[in-house]
């Protein structure tokens, strides 16, 4: 059985990975983090607090209070903690939320580069191409093949820092569909082959390679009117004849879904293009 996180651990970890991608929370919101943290670990600091007077040797109406305090310190009702964790959480999102859109464009920005360094590496030279046959090649593309490797790596680091920074802005990325949608722009692509690109675990670049050798293009989504990129439709069964013979066909509706779209020639393309099915 799974184990219930609260909201406030789960915030907390989307802005320390937000963090680790180079873009640091607002200083109340650290100050304040650092205060829940300390008030999570004081477990009886009412008897801490006596067990310093008293070796101090602290005044006796002084010890009496705390002695009287840690005393009643064990029946304190767990609805306590949960109350304080609670109103912290809210207090935490409260700070966070202003800077939320600013932080994603930051990670945005730095994702759109790496993708960038990616893609115009990709255009000059197949990633899965042989050691052998580069060789063959002229210096700019010896360096492209052999830099690829490295610049899908970098667009792998910042993955988890743009899901988290989109996630505080409120937008859930916790489905694959959220997730292929958040950094490709596939608009009148086959959609099969697109979620096949995604998995593509095989080639020397990973998916990414696969999904720019489709047509696809790198870059992290805008999140105004953010769409999920959906899953190809089941494959159907069609009965034919043929030459007085029953055949069973199957047919692929994503074929008719990219006939029906509109090239990439007559796509609009805008500076950050949204993730919209089309």
């Amino acid at each position: 059985m799974a184990i219930r996180r609260h909201p406030l651990d789960i915030h907390a970890e989307h802005v320390r990975a937000v963090e680790a991608a180079g873009v640091t929370p607002p200083p109340e919101w650290t100050a304040l983090k650092e205060r829940i943290t300390a008030f999570n670990r004081m477990a009886t600091p009412c008897r801490d607090h006596l067990i310093d007077a008293v070796i101090a040797g602290a005044p006796a109406e002084d010890i009496a209070k705390l002695r009287a305090a840690a005393f009643a310190e064990p029946a304190e009702p767990p609805e306590v903690g949960y109350a304080v964790l609670h109103a912290g959480y809210e207090e935490l999102c409260a700070i966070y939320r202003p800077h939320a859109q600013a932080n994603y464009q930051k990670i945005a920005d730095k994702f759109d580069k790496a993708a960038a360094e990616f893609s115009t590496a990709a255009q000059l030279v197949d990633p899965d191409a042989s050691a052998e046959s580069i060789i063959v090649n002229n210096e700019e593309q010896r360096t492209a093949w052999a830099e690829l490797p490295r610049y899908a790596a970098r667009i792998d680091s910042l993955i988890a820092g743009l899901r988290a920074a989109a996630e505080l802005t409120g937008t859930s990325t916790k489905r694959q569909e959220a997730q292929l949608a958040l950094t490709v722009d596939a608009t009148g692509l086959h959609r099969r082959r697109v979620w096949a690109a995604w998995h593509d675990t095989g080639s020397r670049a990973g998916r990414w390679g696969a999904l720019v050798r489709l047509g696809a293009t790198i870059r992290a989504a805008t999140l105004d009117g953010f769409t999920e990129y959906s899953l190809p439709k089941p494959f159907e069964e069609k009965i034919e004849r043929h030459d007085g013979m029953v055949v069973a066909v199957t047919i692929d509706p994503e074929d008719a879904e990219v006939a029906q779209a509109p090239t990439p020639a007559t796509v609009a393309k805008s500076p950050k293009p949204g993730s919209m099915r089309l």
